[in-house]
């Protein structure tokens, strides 16, 4: 990490309705398929500035945006026939990463940028596999 950078992990707690399990849907097949074909991994990654409001303020947007829209608790499960299945938590807790920097419009050494650039590098090595993980991350 930066020097100067501190990371901060919340946790971010969610409940909504339409929770349970189901096939998978055509559109989820075929995403499967070709990361199986491409090992591409289909993360849309991204990180942002922040340049206003607090991470209090963000952690209850996420919160609240979660509990309100099912496909935000997908995870990729295994059903009784052995088979992926899609599954919709009910409630949980999702990991946000806070990085505060320094850096930035002043001309330090490292734009903010970089800091975000780099959290999205580790989010992509992140050990955890697929199943384990919500989308939001």
């Amino acid at each position: 990490m930066f020097d100067g950078v501190v990371e901060e992990l919340v946790l971010v707690p969610f409940a909504g309705d339409g929770a349970g399990s189901a096939p998978l849907t055509w559109g989820q097949k075929a995403i499967l398929q070709d990361m199986r074909e491409t090992g591409w991994s289909h993360n849309s990654s991204g990180a942002h500035e922040l340049s206003s409001g607090t991470a209090e303020d963000i952690a209850q947007l996420l919160s609240e945006a979660v509990s309100r829209q099912p496909a935000l608790r997908f995870r990729l499960g295994t059903g009784p026939d052995g088979k992926p299945c899609q599954q919709i938590a009910e409630s949980g807790e999702l990991p946000l990463r806070v990085l505060t920097s320094p850096y930035g419009h002043d001309g330090f050494l490292i734009e903010t940028g970089a800091v975000a650039d780099l959290l999205c590098d580790l989010l992509d090595a992140s050990a955890a596999p697929a199943a384990a993980r919500f989308t939001p991350r």
